[in-house]
């Protein structure tokens, strides 16, 4: 029996804690030079909302959930109640006043082809999860499993709620359908992961938009047009709000969440009557969400927002209606973030590799591990957040290399992706050919950039670097860099090329040699690492 009880347990000081957290976040991303605007540059803000507050949950100062002993010496659970009122009070308020200056006549003024477009990308989202579960499941079951909470495909509803309608959604989707709070944390970093790597594509793609949009021969006015609207409607309405003002949004925003609220301890209770009915335990799964009142007091709420964007009520927009939206969003983003410990991400050093399977056979050259498991351990048994699984795993001693047979990355047990075969070395090679860990960057001078360097061993003591670098101007740079280790002295010669769609230029040649200790550098492989870069 033991007290887990964090340094803060007082909700109002907790609370406090948090908001001096998001200040922190909005006061370092508004910096527009330094080292705050160059890290911004790379980590989302939003991001950094969820991670301080989960550095605080790492360290002991707060908690979700903790157990404590009384003076009589029982043991009592507790937990806070910060997020219970961030998401069923403060997140339909958000909604409401984030939907307030919605203009549905001009969407729909955009066009049937922007609109097949606009629902064809949101179908898109919301069927992905379950057709990725049907692929997987045909060569690997297990990885799409899941029991209850557990279940993978509630984590992929989560994920489809961020992507069509960002936190505010994902959070709802989390509540809907009952994933494992647990399991969230996991979910909001591949949601990251994978945003950000979108988000390069895109940053790539910005610089051809021209172009792509002249192939397709796409008509973008009508976006246009309404970017324009926007913009003017926001000018128009513009003001500086009053104390009444303020209390009326207020009053309109809680308003319409207390009757969310009221008729969702009506609907909710009649419509699960109804689904328990049901006998089909697929169909009662298909309309699960209609007895969660959760997902009754989003929907009244939003339905209410779209309601008054037909009215005058929308002039609040000119008030500053969806900034404090914005504001109940990231305290709702900070409690996310308490749930989230990140011990359970980075504890992963001094980290040996671990190979498990249902069963094996081989000889002392070859290994063959059946639904096998690879990724690494400390010595105390607390294991990384990812691991690859696979039909079969070889292990061959001669080359030194691990072969994967119908593969699945999974970060949190959550499948990221499916891999039909690939290789890596084992972890008795420190120095291996294959790609590096590709990189994202961002300058005023150069713009974005991706680079994806490529690392050849040509001997013991010689190697070379090939290293593609993609920018948005429509720019392809390539530089080489060949290394030589000698006896008393290390050989080092680069060279590098830029090509654009204009011109080809060296942009330069560098070879020297240094009388150095010899201490050249092996670019190190270790199993927490380069078997996710390998891939």
């Amino acid at each position: 029996m033991f007290d887990t009880s964090p340094l803060l347990t007082n909700d109002s000081i907790v609370f406090g804690l948090l908001m001096i957290a998001i200040a922190f976040i909005f006061y370092t991303e508004s910096k527009t030079s330094g080292f705050w605007f160059k890290f911004y540059k790379v980590v989302p803000g939003l991001f950094m909302a969820y991670m301080l507050p989960a550095v605080f949950t790492t360290l002991g100062w707060i908690a979700p959930d903790w157990e404590r002993i009384t003076a009589s010496g029982t043991l009592v659970a507790e937990s806070s109640q910060l997020y219970y009122v961030a998401s069923r009070y403060l997140l339909p308020a958000s909604l409401v006043l984030m939907t307030l200056s919605i203009d549905l006549k001009a969407v729909f003024n955009l066009g049937w082809k922007a609109l097949i477009m606009f629902f064809t990308g949101t179908l898109g989202i919301v069927i992905g999860g379950p057709i990725a579960i049907l692929l997987i499941a045909t060569v690997s079951p297990e990885t799409v499993g899941g029991v209850g909470p557990d279940a993978v495909w509630r984590g992929l509803s989560t994920l489809a709620g961020s992507w069509i309608g960002g936190g505010a959604n994902q959070t709802a989707m989390l509540e809907i359908y009952g994933y494992n709070p647990k399991l969230y944390g996991g979910m909001v970093f591949v949601d990251i992961v994978v945003a950000n790597i979108w988000m390069s594509i895109l940053l790539i793609g910005i610089g051809k938009r021209k172009r792509i949009n002249k192939w397709l021969k796409a008509d973008t006015t009508a976006i246009e047009d309404l970017k324009q609207k926007v913009s003017a409607f926001s000018e128009s309405v513009k003001k500086n709000p009053s104390l009444t003002d303020l209390m009326i949004m207020l009053g309109i925003a809680f308003g319409a969440v207390g009757f969310a609220h009221f008729s969702a301890g009506y609907l909710a209770p009649y419509l699960n009557s109804l689904v328990e009915r049901i006998a089909s335990e697929t169909l009662k799964n298909i309309f699960t969400f209609l007895r969660s009142s959760f997902f009754w007091i989003i929907s009244i709420a939003t339905l209410i927002a779209i309601g008054l964007s037909f009215t005058k009520v929308k002039n609040y927009e000119g008030a500053g209606a969806s900034k404090f939206g914005s504001v109940f969003i990231y305290i709702l983003v900070a409690t996310i973030g308490m749930k989230i410990d990140l011990k359970l991400i980075f504890d992963n050093t001094e980290n040996d590799p671990r190979i498990e399977g249902v069963s094996s056979k081989g000889d002392e050259n070859i290994t063959i591990i059946n639904k096998g498991v690879f990724t690494s351990c400390k010595k105390n048994d607390t294991c990384p957040p990812w691991s690859i699984q696979s039909d079969t795993i070889k292990h061959d001693k001669i080359k030194k290399t691990l072969n994967y047979k119908n593969a699945v990355l999974k970060i949190y047990d959550f499948p990221v992706l499916y891999l039909p075969k690939f290789f890596h070395p084992d972890p008795s090679v420190k120095r291996q050919s294959g790609l590096l860990q590709p990189e994202i960057n961002n300058s005023n001078v150069l713009g974005s950039s991706l680079t994806l360097p490529y690392f050849k061993v040509i001997s013991e003591n010689k190697d070379l670097t090939l290293t593609p670098i993609w920018f948005d101007t429509d720019t392809l740079m390539s530089s080489l860099e060949y290394r030589q280790e000698n006896k008393n002295s290390n050989f080092l010669s680069d060279f590098a090329i830029s090509y654009s769609f204009s011109s080809a230029i060296i942009s330069g040649i560098n070879v020297s040699e240094t009388n150095l200790p010899p201490n050249f550098p092996k670019r190190p492989w270790s199993s927490g690492t380069l078997s996710l870069i390998h891939i």
